[in-house]
């Protein structure tokens, strides 16, 4: 009897020790490749706050955008700093969180061409300049001329040696970076974008959890639920 109850003991012991470092454990979060570094800045800050608050140390990894999501997908990394929703279709190992981050104007630019923008149709009879990974490009221009880089300076390079008439790209200090001149904002913007966190599947219990953070971090009033989620009140 006091053997069964001392196995006892120590089988929740040795668990509730498992359970506690692996809360405690650093996650490695995939974040795009940008000269231009204020996104990266936003999502790590918003990100490092919210996994604060669950005592979670995390770190970005910067990687090529088309890599860090097969990174992401495989588990080599824990997850994608920040994607637009519905990565999930094509990649199914990612869980996104609820919660989104910030939202990003996707803007047109030309040295040449004047014209109102009205949708990804309106850029059809265009040579267009995208970036590499960056999925509302490869969705909005899909059966287009395109040219694709890996980052955004090199966008506005190519508008300036005439490969492409326009570049599409969030809004961004990449062309103040590149150092081309009489480039062109067209307006009114092509689209809006909302970035949202994702998960790899193995860390889908933090999903709620993260959710929450991510929402007080953000200084929203938080749910029922998030309460006793995170073990905080209202501020």
């Amino acid at each position: 009897m006091y053997g069964q109850r001392f196995s006892y003991c120590l089988v929740s012991f040795l668990f509730l020790t498992s359970m506690s470092w692996c809360t405690s454990a650093q996650l490695t979060i995939a974040t795009l490749a940008d000269k231009d570094l204020t996104h990266v800045r936003v999502m790590e800050k918003i990100l490092t706050d919210a996994y604060g608050l669950l005592n979670i140390p995390i770190e970005l990894k910067i990687m090529p955008n088309k890599r860090s999501l097969l990174a992401s997908n495989s588990g080599r990394v824990d997850g994608e700093a920040g994607r637009i929703a519905g990565m999930e279709k094509e990649y199914p190992n990612l869980i996104m969180v609820p919660e989104f981050l910030y939202s990003l104007n996707v803007l047109v630019y030309s040295k040449h061409h004047n014209f109102k923008v009205d949708g990804w149709e309106s850029l059809r009879p265009y040579r267009i300049g995208v970036l590499r990974g960056a999925k509302y490009a490869e969705i909005g221009s899909k059966g287009m001329d395109t040219l694709i880089v890996s980052y955004g300076t090199q966008l506005f390079q190519a508008l300036d040696a005439g490969r492409i008439d326009v570049a599409v790209l969030h809004e961004s200090g990449n062309l103040s970076l590149s150092g081309v001149k009489g480039v062109n904002v067209l307006q009114p913007p092509l689209q809006k974008i909302i970035i949202y966190h994702y998960l790899h599947k193995k860390h889908q219990s933090l999903v709620p959890k993260v959710n929450c953070a991510i929402r007080k971090v953000k200084n929203k009033k938080l749910l029922p639920y998030c309460t006793q989620l995170l073990g905080v009140g209202e501020q």
